[in-house]
């Protein structure tokens, strides 16, 4: 019996103070997925409440952030530092009205991946599919992380199996000697 594949879910952090372009970016994100993925967004219009969001314990595969929110100028800057520095893996897209360049080289330094301009016409093409692609980086990169913090766990476990072993009084001292070859084999490997 074949198992369907599951199909991923994505959280996505939408900080953006103009409820129209919300809007417009849950529609494009919607769009993007159709039945490949699951979207679970938040949405927030201010620095403070973006921050509330990345302060929790949720894991934010994407944050999508406006530049210029109501409550600062160019705060979304901050967002996208805060947001970077919460989650290793999170990928920022930045989307603005403004092309400042200013805004541009401030995001992509604090960690932003992409900055969007919502002025051009194909801009509503395009961000939906960008916002999906990042979701679908940060998600493997996330479950590959998973995998290999099983695995050095799973390490781990054998080094002391081995050590355990390696202090039995009833082996042969070439055969402690392979054992503590091996540990000291492990050890190298996840140092």
């Amino acid at each position: 019996m074949l198992l369907e594949p599951q199909k991923p879910t994505y959280r996505i952090l939408l900080v953006e103070d103009e409820e129209g372009a919300r809007f417009n970016l849950r529609e494009a994100m919607s769009l993007s997925a159709g039945m490949d993925a699951e979207l679970i967004v938040d949405e927030c219009s201010t620095v403070e409440e973006a921050k509330a969001y990345l302060s929790s314990e949720t894991f934010y595969h994407v944050a999508v952030v406006d530049i210029w929110l109501e409550d600062e100028e160019s705060g979304g800057v901050e967002v996208v530092r805060t947001a970077c520095a919460s989650n290793a893996l999170i990928e920022v897209i930045v989307v603005t009205s403004y092309e400042k360049l200013e805004y541009a080289n401030d995001s992509l330094n604090k960690g932003a991946r992409q900055y969007l301009c919502k002025g051009h016409k194909e801009y509503i093409d395009i961000v939906g599919p960008h916002i999906l692609r990042a979701a679908n980086s940060a998600y493997m990169r996330q479950q590959i992380d998973c995998e290999i913090q099983e695995f050095q766990k799973f390490i781990s476990e054998v080094r002391v199996k081995m050590f355990e072993l390696q202090k039995a009084a009833d082996l042969s001292e070439s055969t402690k000697k392979e054992i503590a070859d091996i540990v000291r084999t492990i050890d190298r490997g996840l140092g």
